[in-house]
């Protein structure tokens, strides 16, 4: 922890985002920290060039959180950043879903599933995403490769 002291003391050039990861990392493995690592990560995504790993792993801590607004739009970064990332697709759907914008969400399900037809998990939310959206025959196909 001592090491992560120092590291916040370094955060006030390019050298601190790396800190700031760490020390955001650090945090979000205690109890009770939560908010404090995501204010750690959120000032790393401001440091230097836009970093997609940083911003998924804010963006899972915030939807983790309840905060889905805020994870849609770092979300939506990533997918800007990695257009070609089943992942970044993927998460942004997840993300989507939760907040019920679901035509949306499966669009994103669907583009996820087109850059890697085995994407762990893609068809049953997708599925899902249809069944709440009214098209029941399009789920089945999705639900039924479970």
């Amino acid at each position: 922890m001592k090491q992560l002291l120092n590291c916040s003391r370094l955060s006030q050039n390019i050298r601190g985002s790396r800190c700031k990861v760490k020390l955001a990392s650090a945090l979000s493995e205690k109890k009770g920290r939560m908010n404090d690592a995501i204010a750690q990560y959120e000032a790393a995504a401001k440091i230097g060039d836009p970093n997609p790993e940083v911003e998924t792993t804010l963006a899972n801590l915030l939807l983790e959180q309840g905060r889905i607004e805020e994870a849609i739009r770092y979300y939506r970064d990533v997918v800007r950043l990695q257009p070609s990332s089943a992942l970044a697709h993927y998460n942004l759907a997840v993300g989507l879903h939760r907040d019920k914008q679901l035509s949306e969400a499966i669009l994103h399900y669907k583009a996820a599933l087109q850059i890697d037809p085995n994407y762990p998990d893609a068809d049953s939310f997708l599925g899902q995403a249809l069944l709440e959206n009214g098209q029941e025959d399009e789920a089945k196909i999705h639900l039924e490769k479970r």
